[in-house]
């Protein structure tokens, strides 16, 4: 039997050839707009900031943080592909081919942001305390992660297959026209919990809705959730 879990949490998912990420994490794809017009309003001003962009894909929050005027960025991705093609876009940006856990740079950050990464993250008690360790104090983490029911639902244009978890949620094949990925869901709840366990204080929590034809079964209900965290 196939191991959905597994494939979630190998880094190595996004250089398979089977899934090109420059399509769908394109500055200019669906999804990409969607999640910056959502996070924009609450980064504002990010003049004179230090930001650490967590699973940066090809860059494509990198020109948003730059217009917020941000002092700083730096982009962390486990994918060979995707360093590759943001470092080639983005030449004053620092990128490394690393995972949050492998992210050893002696620095802290006032903003940390990460959208849809904690679905192939194994341990999230581990990860947010490493979060939280790369902050300074009062420093905010900005983390999107899909809705459970939503994400274990087929939706036109994308098949899913869902494996219960022994600890709770979901390990999911979603195969679509660009690419089968396999991602892990879990109860909003679960973030929440860790988030404050590890001294990261919820600030903020917002259902994101999609108005995409694709999510018109969902009726309005939340298809992501963005977790607003402070130190």
């Amino acid at each position: 039997m196939e191991d959905y879990r597994a494939k979630a949490v190998n880094p190595q998912q996004y250089d398979s050839p089977e899934l090109d990420w420059r399509i769908d994490g394109d500055e200019d794809a669906y999804w990409r707009i969607f999640f910056r017009n959502h996070l924009k309003p609450y980064l504002n001003n990010l003049a004179g900031k230090r930001v650490l962009d967590i699973g940066s894909g090809v860059g494509q929050l990198f020109n948003m943080l730059k217009g917020l005027g941000a002092s700083e960025i730096v982009g962390i991705d486990p994918s060979k592909r995707n360093v590759e093609s943001s470092q080639k876009t983005h030449p004053d940006v620092v990128v490394l081919q690393k995972s949050l856990q492998q992210f050893d740079m002696d620095i802290k950050f006032d903003v940390a942001i990460c959208i849809m990464v904690f679905e192939h993250i194994p341990d999230i008690d581990v990860a947010l305390s490493r979060v939280s360790q790369l902050l300074n104090e009062k420093g905010r983490f900005y983390l999107i992660v899909g809705d459970m029911e939503c994400f274990i639902q087929s939706i036109p244009g994308a098949e899913v297959d869902a494996q219960p978890l022994p600890e709770g949620g979901y390990a999911t094949k979603t195969i679509r026209p660009n690419g089968t990925m396999f991602d892990i869901f879990r109860p909003l709840e679960n973030y929440i919990t860790s988030a404050q366990f590890n001294g990261l204080k919820l600030v903020d929590e917002k259902g994101l809705v999609s108005t995409s034809e694709q999510h018109k079964s969902m009726d309005g209900k939340p298809i992501c959730h963005l977790l607003v965290l402070e130190k």
